[in-house]
């Protein structure tokens, strides 16, 4: 399955998803949505060969107290939302490479909040 979406709808959605009281939270019904966000599995991802937090739909990531749920996609492209901060972020690319653009863009956005 592809998607097509520019940064800026997805960095809506992600700020969208990790709301309780969010369109997306609202359409599935809250239930369904926190099943969505909160943590389901735990363990040592053969993909990415390392320990990863997964909910139904996104990796979840506990760095220095702040917890994000986002996902990263083929040529480095990811995104992602910060309950705690209340904001969602994405970075896209035409390109294929590594995360290390992503990453610039995560780091900004951290070092800016």
């Amino acid at each position: 399955m592809a998607l097509h979406a520019t940064a800026r709808a997805l960095a809506a959605f992600h700020d969208d998803v990790i709301r309780p009281d969010g369109r997306v939270a609202d359409r599935l019904g809250h239930d369904t949505w926190r099943a969505y966000v909160e943590p389901a599995a735990t363990g040592h991802d053969l993909v990415l060969d390392r320990p990863v937090t997964w909910t139904l739909g996104f990796q979840v990531s506990d760095e220095d107290g702040r917890t994000e749920l986002g996902m990263g996609g083929a040529g480095g492209c990811s995104a992602w939302g910060e309950p705690g901060a209340g904001y969602g972020a994405a970075f896209v690319t035409r390109t294929l490479g590594g995360h290390d653009r992503g990453e610039l863009v995560w780091e900004t956005v951290v070092a800016d909040r």
